[in-house]
């Protein structure tokens, strides 16, 4: 048995009498031991009787200071019933704005609007310009031709170029192919 433990079962008097002899005589041949069970007795005494000066635990404190509160939780739980009327009092008043303001902001021209998800016969060429170009000659070139880039230069550089209508954009088609000092590919999208 280690000395942990014979100090341990001689404070709670779980030894013999002939072992709490013999450890009594080594306590008192030893300052530093008999020190240790002098403040383990000590210790033990406050621990059995507590201290009268300690403040109440956590909880019971919480519990005293809310039920000395005099002001009202803040949930009040109001019935659901009345949120829910809120709520859709709210939801009506919006989708009878939306009728209002919707109009008003996205007023739709008929001449230039036209929805993404409709046929439309776009006049469109796919170009690549030679590396040797500079922006001045493509600007040129582009001018020349009467072409918009609608898209472009994308990762592999192609460019993609509208035209007003389909003849403009065979007419560029073939001005296109034939300046080869600038132009790498040119297809019809």
């Amino acid at each position: 048995m280690d000395q942990d433990d014979k100090v341990l079962a001689y404070l709670q008097g779980h030894m013999s009498e002939q072992d709490r002899g013999a450890f009594e005589r080594e306590i008192a041949g030893s300052p530093e031991l008999a020190a240790e069970i002098a403040a383990l007795r000590a210790a033990q005494s406050v621990m059995a009787d507590g201290a009268p000066d300690m403040p109440a635990d956590g909880w019971a404190r919480l519990s005293s200071a809310i039920a000395a509160s005099e002001q009202p939780p803040a949930n009040t739980n109001r019935p659901m019933r009345l949120t829910l009327v809120q709520a859709a009092c709210v939801a009506i008043a919006a989708v009878i704005g939306w009728h209002f303001v919707e109009p008003a902001v996205f007023q739709q021209d008929a001449e230039t609007f036209t929805p993404a998800s409709t046929d439309q016969d776009i006049a469109a060429l796919q170009i690549v310009f030679a590396q040797s170009a500079s922006m001045g000659e493509i600007a040129a070139i582009l001018a020349e031709v009467d072409a918009t880039v609608a898209d472009g230069p994308g990762a592999m550089g192609i460019f993609r170029l509208t035209f007003a209508d389909a003849a403009a954009r065979d007419q560029a088609f073939a001005a296109l192919r034939a300046r080869q000092d600038l132009v790498e590919e040119v297809l019809v999208d």
